[in-house]
Protein backbone atom coordinates (compact mmCIF):
# COMPACT_ATOMS: atom_id res chain seq x y z
CA UNK A 1 0.00 0.00 0.00
CA UNK A 2 1.36 3.43 -0.86
CA UNK A 3 1.03 6.43 1.42
CA UNK A 4 -0.04 9.65 -0.18
CA UNK A 5 0.46 13.08 1.39
CA UNK A 6 -2.53 15.38 0.96
CA UNK A 7 -2.83 19.08 1.69
CA UNK A 8 -6.30 19.84 2.99
CA UNK A 9 -7.14 23.46 3.64
CA UNK A 10 -10.65 23.29 5.04
CA UNK A 11 -12.11 21.25 7.86
CA UNK A 12 -15.32 20.86 5.86
CA UNK A 13 -13.37 19.38 2.93
CA UNK A 14 -11.60 17.01 5.34
CA UNK A 15 -14.89 15.89 6.91
CA UNK A 16 -16.37 15.22 3.47
CA UNK A 17 -13.30 13.21 2.43
CA UNK A 18 -13.34 11.09 5.61
CA UNK A 19 -17.11 10.59 5.39
CA UNK A 20 -16.81 9.39 1.80
CA UNK A 21 -13.94 7.04 2.63
CA UNK A 22 -14.81 6.00 6.22
CA UNK A 23 -13.92 2.41 5.33
CA UNK A 24 -10.30 3.51 4.92
CA UNK A 25 -10.25 4.56 8.59
CA UNK A 26 -11.67 1.21 9.71
CA UNK A 27 -13.29 -1.26 7.35
CA UNK A 28 -16.41 -1.98 9.41
CA UNK A 29 -17.55 1.56 10.30
CA UNK A 30 -20.99 2.83 9.33
CA UNK A 31 -21.78 6.53 9.63
CA UNK A 32 -24.85 7.39 11.70
CA UNK A 33 -24.66 11.21 11.60
CA UNK A 34 -22.16 14.05 11.43
CA UNK A 35 -21.52 17.63 12.46
CA UNK A 36 -23.63 17.54 15.63
CA UNK A 37 -23.32 20.44 18.06
CA UNK A 38 -23.18 19.18 21.65
CA UNK A 39 -22.32 22.50 23.31
CA UNK A 40 -21.59 26.06 22.28
CA UNK A 41 -17.89 25.15 21.81
CA UNK A 42 -17.94 21.44 20.96
CA UNK A 43 -19.10 19.64 17.85
CA UNK A 44 -19.21 15.89 17.33
CA UNK A 45 -17.67 15.53 13.87
CA UNK A 46 -18.76 12.02 12.83
CA UNK A 47 -20.70 9.39 14.79
CA UNK A 48 -20.40 5.80 13.56
CA UNK A 49 -20.89 2.27 14.75
CA UNK A 50 -18.80 -0.79 14.02
CA UNK A 51 -20.02 -4.28 13.07
CA UNK A 52 -20.53 -5.13 16.75
CA UNK A 53 -22.75 -2.08 17.29
CA UNK A 54 -20.17 -0.19 19.36
CA UNK A 55 -20.53 3.56 18.88
CA UNK A 56 -17.42 5.25 17.48
CA UNK A 57 -16.81 9.00 17.56
CA UNK A 58 -14.48 10.41 14.91
CA UNK A 59 -13.03 13.86 15.65
CA UNK A 60 -11.12 15.66 12.90
CA UNK A 61 -8.60 18.47 12.66
CA UNK A 62 -6.63 19.81 9.70
CA UNK A 63 -3.91 21.02 12.11
CA UNK A 64 -2.16 19.66 15.17
CA UNK A 65 -4.63 20.64 17.91
CA UNK A 66 -4.34 19.65 21.56
CA UNK A 67 -7.93 20.78 22.17
CA UNK A 68 -9.29 18.08 19.85
CA UNK A 69 -8.68 15.52 22.62
CA UNK A 70 -10.80 17.58 25.03
CA UNK A 71 -13.54 17.96 22.42
CA UNK A 72 -13.35 14.23 21.71
CA UNK A 73 -13.69 13.39 25.41
CA UNK A 74 -16.67 15.74 25.70
CA UNK A 75 -18.26 14.03 22.69
CA UNK A 76 -17.50 10.62 24.21
CA UNK A 77 -19.23 11.62 27.46
CA UNK A 78 -22.23 13.01 25.56
CA UNK A 79 -22.65 9.89 23.43
CA UNK A 80 -22.22 7.60 26.44
CA UNK A 81 -24.99 9.44 28.33
CA UNK A 82 -27.41 9.38 25.40
CA UNK A 83 -26.80 5.89 23.94
CA UNK A 84 -30.38 4.76 24.58
CA UNK A 85 -31.74 7.92 22.93
CA UNK A 86 -29.40 7.47 19.95
CA UNK A 87 -30.48 3.84 19.61
CA UNK A 88 -34.15 4.89 19.57
CA UNK A 89 -33.55 7.83 17.20
CA UNK A 90 -31.34 5.93 14.75
CA UNK A 91 -33.20 2.62 15.04
CA UNK A 92 -32.18 1.48 11.54
CA UNK A 93 -28.57 1.33 12.76
CA UNK A 94 -27.00 -1.41 14.80
CA UNK A 95 -26.25 0.28 18.15
CA UNK A 96 -25.21 -1.69 21.23
CA UNK A 97 -26.20 0.60 24.10
CA UNK A 98 -24.33 -1.63 26.59
CA UNK A 99 -20.95 -1.15 24.89
CA UNK A 100 -18.79 1.82 25.92
CA UNK A 101 -18.25 4.19 22.97
CA UNK A 102 -14.75 4.69 21.63
CA UNK A 103 -12.95 7.63 20.09
CA UNK A 104 -10.85 8.11 16.96
CA UNK A 105 -8.87 11.33 16.47
CA UNK A 106 -7.64 12.11 12.95
CA UNK A 107 -5.15 14.91 12.36
CA UNK A 108 -1.90 15.46 10.45
CA UNK A 109 0.07 15.13 13.72
CA UNK A 110 -0.33 14.92 17.50
CA UNK A 111 1.71 16.63 20.18
CA UNK A 112 3.61 14.63 22.78
CA UNK A 113 1.12 15.94 25.35
CA UNK A 114 -1.82 14.37 23.49
CA UNK A 115 0.04 11.11 22.85
CA UNK A 116 1.01 10.80 26.52
CA UNK A 117 -2.51 11.68 27.72
CA UNK A 118 -4.06 9.03 25.45
CA UNK A 119 -1.54 6.40 26.55
CA UNK A 120 -2.26 7.19 30.22
CA UNK A 121 -6.05 6.87 29.98
CA UNK A 122 -7.48 3.67 31.38
CA UNK A 123 -10.85 2.15 30.61
CA UNK A 124 -11.41 3.82 27.25
CA UNK A 125 -10.17 3.21 23.74
CA UNK A 126 -8.79 6.19 21.84
CA UNK A 127 -7.05 5.71 18.50
CA UNK A 128 -4.87 8.38 16.87
CA UNK A 129 -4.62 8.46 13.08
Amino acid sequence: MSIEKLKIESRQEFEQMISTEIGMVEKDLTIICSNVSISDKTRLDILCHDDDGQLVIVQLSVNEDDFMLLHGLQSLDYVDKFKAFLKATYNKHKIDEKAKPRLILIAPSFSDVVRHAVESMKGMRIDLY
